[in-house]
C-alpha cells in the first residue's frame, strides 16, 4: 500500500515516481487543512488533513471517526473521486487511483493532482447539526520501471530502542543501480547507510530519551500492551534517484513513544549515627531530563522521628539531569532501637502526564545508632582571585575510617559561577571559579577595601559558603570557607573622531566620549595642554549606565589660539576610579588636528 497520510494518530508510507515539486509552482497544491463548517461543542472529526498516494497504488485505506456530545456519530464522505469509495460500516475510505489520476486536465504539465474529500459528522440525537472537514488528497505521477520498498506502512519506535529496516530499490533500466537517496525532514538521529548491495540501503533510528517530553509531544497513544504513552509524530520524505535522474518517493510518518526511565537514586547503603541522631543525604535524578523527581520516605522508623528536608533542586542543564537533594534526619532516643538499627526505604518518582504512569525507583538505607561520629576533614585552601581571572584548586578529603572514600560533597551559598566537581580520585574534588568584572561593584552590597598584590588597596568582596562532606556510611562533616574577589579596574574606552579639521586657522573643536567597561562609574577626561594655544574641556553629558548601556561622560573640547598651521597632536587622558579613589586605571590617547 502506497500512501502518505498526515494524521496525528496514524502512520503511513507511500512511494511515487517523478519529483512532483522540483522546478514547479505548487501554490495551487496547498495542503493546508480547511474547516468548512463551524465547530460544535462536543463534536470532533478524527481524520487526516492530507493524504498522498501514487497513481496505480491499489487499496489505500483512510480510517475516519468522530466524537459527538450525545448519541451515536454518523459519518459520510462526499466529493469522492471516481476511484474512491466509502464504507459507512467500517468507516473506511478506500482509494484505487489508476494510472493517469495524477493528471489534471486544467494543468496537464503538472505531475501531481489535488482532490478534496469532504467528511461530514452528525449525531443520531441531533441530525440537523453537523461539522465537516476537508481531506486534501494528492495523487503523484508514477515514473516507469523504478520502485522503492522495504519500509513498513506503520513505523512506531520506543525511545531508547532501535528501529532498523532495509530499503530495496528495483529498476528495469538499472537493475544494479547505482541509486542515490536524498532525505527531507527526517527525525533527528535517523541514518541512511549504503550496504554491499548498491540496490539496498539500511535505515536505522534510535530516538533518545529526550525525543518526547512532557513539554514536547503531540498526542497520547497506546502500545501493544494497552499502556498509554506520550507520543510525537514526524513526517519525512525519502527521494531515491536513479542514474537517469528519475526518482521515486517514500513518504513516512514516524511515531515515537515516550519511555519513562526510573529516577537514578544516589544514597548510602548503610549509615551510622549517634544514639540520638542519624543523618545523611540522598539525591535523585531524572535520566529523561524532563522533570525534577520527587523523593520521599516510604517507611517510618519504629523509634523517633524521620524528617526529610529538601536541600536543593535543579531543573538540569546541558551536562546535568534534573535532580533533587534531600537531607534525611532521624532523631530521638535511638538507644531503644531493636538491634540498634533499622532499614529505611525511600521512593523517587519522575512524574509523567495525566493518565501516563509515573516512573519510580526505591532504595533502602540500613541506619544504625552508634556513639561514634565522622572523622572526615576537608582541606580547603585560602581562596582569593582577581576579577576576570580563573581560580582553580583542589579540595582534598581525609578520613582514617575511609582513606579511599568515596565521598560526596554538598556545597551551599556558593558565589555565582563557582563549581565543585568530582575527579578520578575519589578523595579529591576540583574547584573552579572565574568571577566577571561586575562581581565587585562600586557601592555594591558586601564590598569593602582590602589589600591586593604588592599592598595596593583595592575594593573587594568576600562571600562565605558551606561544604558538607558525606562519607560512605552517610555521616556528615561540615566545614565553612569563603572566597574573596578583588576588583580589577579596566581601562576606559575612548570614543573620538579619527582626526579633526579645524573650523578656522586658529581654532578647532570636537567631542569625546569615555565609557567604563566595568559598568560601574562614569570615567573622567582631562587634556595634556599642548605647546601652542590652549585647550578647554567642558563636560556636556554623563550617565550612570543601565541595562545594555555602559556608564559614560561626554566632553566638548575647544583648542584655540593656534598661531601656526599644519597637523598637530593633542594628548588626552581618560581615567576610571572607585568612589574612595583607592584604585585608578587611566589610558592616554592622541587626537590629530589639522589647522590649515
Amino acid at each position: 500500500m502506497k500512501a502518505r497520510i498526515l494524521f496525528p494518530a496514524l502512520l503511513a508510507l507511500t512511494a511515487c515516481h517523478g519529483n512532483p515539486y522540483e522546478g514547479k509552482d505548487t501554490s495551487h497544491l496547498s495542503t493546508a487543512p480547511t474547516v468548512d463548517h463551524a465547530q460544535l461543542p462536543g463534536f470532533n472529526i478524527l481524520a487526516p488533513t492530507v493524504v498522498e498516494v501514487t497513481e496505480g497504488s491499489p487499496g489505500v485505506s483512510i480510517p475516519i471517526s468522530a466524537q459527538v456530545l450525545t448519541g451515536t456519530p454518523v459519518l459520510s464522505a462526499e466529493n469522492l473521486p471516481s476511484f474512491g469509495s466509502y464504507d459507512a460500516k467500517t468507516q473506511m475510505i478506500t482509494l484505487n487511483p489508476p494510472i493517469g489520476a495524477s493528471i489534471d486536465p486544467k494543468n496537464p504539465l503538472e505531475t501531481t493532482r489535488k482532490y478534496e474529500i469532504i467528511v461530514k459528522a452528525t449525531s443520531t440525537d441531533a441530525p440537523a447539526s453537523f461539522i465537516q472537514q476537508t481531506i486534501v488528497l494528492l495523487v503523484h505521477h508514477q515514473a516507469e520501471s523504478l520502485n522503492v520498498s522495504g519500509l513498513n506502512q506503520f513505523v512506531t519506535v520506543f525511545e531508547g530502542t532501535t528501529f532498523q529496516t532495509d530499503v530495496h530499490v528495483s529498476s528495469f533500466n538499472f537493475p544494479k543501480g547505482p541509486f542515490y537517496p536524498v532525505a527531507n525532514n527526517l527525525p533527528e538521529g535517523v541514518t541512511i547507510a549504503p550496504t554491499s548491495d548498491p540496490t539496498v540501503f539500511s535505515v536505522s533510528y534510535t530516538p533518545n530519551f529526550r525525543t518526547v517530553t512532557r513539554d514536547h509531544y503531540k498526542h497520547t497513544c497506546f502500545d501493544p500492551n494497552s499502556i498509554e504513552h506520550l507520543c510525537q509524530d514526524f513526517n519525512s520524505t525519502l527521494n531515491v534517484v536513479d542514474p537517469k535522474g528519475d526518482s521515486a518517493y517514500v513518504y513516512t510518518s514516524w511515531t515515537v513513544m515516550d519511555v519513562r526511565q526510573s529516577p537514578v537514586i544516589t544514597a548510602p547503603s548503610s549509615v551510622t549515627g549517634s544514639i540520638s541522631n542519624v543523618d545523611f543525604y540522598i539525591q535523585a535524578e531524572d535520566p529523561n531530563d524532563e522533570a525534577i523527581p520527587s523523593l520521599d520516605a516510604t517507611t517510618q522508623p519504629t523509634i523517633g522521628k524521620l524528617d526529610v528536608q529538601v536541600v536543593s533542586t535543579s531543573k538540569g542543564s546541558v551536562n546535568a539531569h534534573p535532580s533533587i537533594l534531600v537531607h534525611v534526619i532521624w532523631s530521638g532516643d535511638l538507644r531503644k532501637l531493636s538491634k540498634g538499627a533499622q532499614d529505611l526505604t525511600f521512593s523517587s518518582c519522575a512524574s509523567a502526564f495525566q493518565t501516563v504512569p509515573d516512573a519510580c525507583s526505591t532504595t533502602t538505607v540500613h541506619a544504625s545508632a552508634n556513639p561514634a561520629g565522622s572523622d572526615v576533614t576537608a582541606d580547603i585552601p585560602t581562596l582569593q582571585v582577581l576579577e576576570g581571572q580563573t581560580l582553580q584548586t583542589m579540595i582534598t578529603v581525609h578520613s582514617q575510617a575511609f582513606p579511599n572514600g568515596p565521598f560526596y560533597l554538598n556545597a551551599t551559598d556558593l558565589p555565582e559561577g563557582m563549581t565543585i566537581s568530582a575527579t578520578s580520585n575519589p578523595t579529591q574534588f576540583s574547584l573552579h571559579y572565574t568571577p566577571d568584572y561586575k562581581t565587585v561593584i562600586v557601592g555594591g552590597s558586601g564590598v569593602s577595601n582590602c589589600s591586593k598584590q604588592r599592598n595596593v588597596l583595592s575594593l573587594c568582596k568576600t562571600t562565605p559558603w558551606k561544604l558538607d562532606v558525606i562519607d560512605p556510611r552517610g555521616a556528615v562533616s561540615s566545614t565553612s570557607s569563603s572566597v574573596t574577589v578583588l576588583d580589577v579596574r579596566q581601562a576606559p574606552l575612548v570614543i573620538m573622531p579619527s582626526s579633526v579639521n579645524a573650523v578656522t586657522s586658529t581654532t578647532a573643536d570636537f567631542y569625546v566620549q569615555v565609557e567604563d567597561p566595568n559598568g560601574e562609574i562614569s570615567p573622567t577626561l582631562s587634556v595634556i595642554q599642548p605647546g601652542v594655544g590652549a585647550v578647554s574641556v567642558t563636560p556636556v553629558a554623563n550617565s550612570a549606565g543601565g541595562v545594555g548601556a555602559l556608564p559614560y561622560s561626554m566632553s566638548h573640547l575647544i583648542w584655540s589660539g593656534v598661531s601656526t598651521r599644519g597637523t598637530k597632536t593633542l594628548s588626552l587622558m581618560a581615567c576610571t576610579k572607585d568612589t574612595s579613589g583607592t584604585q585608578t586605571n587611566c589610558v592616554t590617547v592622541q587626537e590629530t588636528v589639522n589647522f590649515n
